[in-house]
């Protein structure tokens, strides 16, 4: 298992997964012959761990194997991605003078961090070959109505891009398209989410072809949404009925999601969903078919 592996399993535990299935047994997200070169998405072109063209350093310490390293202006368990000469994050960074603490109150919260000041939620990009700031995006600032587990991190949501774009899915701050520039292009509003226990929020989106595809999982009114990757127009929406999850779309063979006690199988084309089978697992998955597109 590797390290980045390790770090996701510690933060998570029992996490959810998004899959989408093609006609192949092999991962087909959103990556172009110029995108598997790169890491355009969590866990990579294929969502799978793996840079098919990649020989990178097997040891690194904080002197070996490190070309740069730069502080950011806030924390974020996001993943980094990299295109061609830049590496795109997201952080939260805490703003103004601090307020007394505002302590979590969902039902059975524990664990929970207090939240003390207001937060800019930003985009960045920073040069490939040195760290440098290349421009930085305030995308929503605001009052956190959650702080989130201590493990956790005020914005662990990651960013994926087409190669065009840059999309930013903050859960209850928002949906973003950004070109490289870091120019928004539309923006969503979906609500406010109230995590289980309050652990925070998590969920990546996904793309396959023009469709971006968001799940919107948590202990209130559920579903899945897709948009026009290009307008931001709204798609189709299905209702769902499913616990706080934490999952991110995967386009793959076959189109399967591991709910709390059941498979099921999602249509992609409008969220419908074709089967389920009864399962007990502590992954989440979700998957749709993109045949159906």
């Amino acid at each position: 298992m590797t390290a980045a592996s390790n770090r996701f399993l510690r933060r998570n535990g029992c996490v959810l997964a998004f899959l989408w299935l093609l006609g192949s047994g092999r991962a087909e997200t959103n990556s172009s012959p110029t995108l598997e070169h790169l890491w355009p998405q969590w866990r990579g072109p294929h969502a799978n761990e793996v840079a098919p063209f990649a020989n990178p350093p097997t040891h690194w310490s904080e002197t070996e194997n490190i070309r740069w390293k730069v502080a950011l202006p806030g924390k974020g368990h996001s993943s980094p991605i990299v295109l061609s000469n830049a590496v795109y994050v997201l952080a939260a960074a805490p703003a103004g003078p601090e307020q007394g603490p505002v302590y979590d109150t969902a039902p059975g919260v524990h664990d929970s961090i207090p939240v003390t000041h207001r937060h800019q939620y930003l985009a960045l990009a920073l040069s490939r070959s040195n760290g440098r700031t290349l421009w930085q995006t305030l995308l929503r600032e605001e009052f956190p109505h959650e702080g989130g587990h201590v493990t956790g991190s005020p914005l662990s949501n990651s960013p994926i891009s087409d190669g065009e774009s840059i999309f930013a899915f903050l859960g209850s701050r928002g949906l973003y398209a950004l070109n490289l520039k870091g120019e928004i292009q539309w923006q969503k509003d979906l609500g406010k989410m109230l995590t289980l226990h309050a652990h925070g929020e998590g969920s990546s989106p996904a793309i396959y072809r023009d469709t971006l595809v968001v799940n919107w999982d948590h202990e209130g009114d559920d579903f899945i949404v897709a948009f026009d990757k290009q307008t931001g127009q709204e798609l189709w929406r299905q209702p769902r009925d499913e616990e706080t999850s934490w999952a991110t779309p995967l386009s793959v063979s076959s189109a399967i999601r591991n709910a709390e006690n059941r498979l099921a199988e999602p249509g992609i084309g409008r969220g419908k969903l074709l089967r389920q089978l009864p399962l007990r697992a502590c992954v989440h998955r979700l998957a749709a078919r993109a045949g159906d597109f």
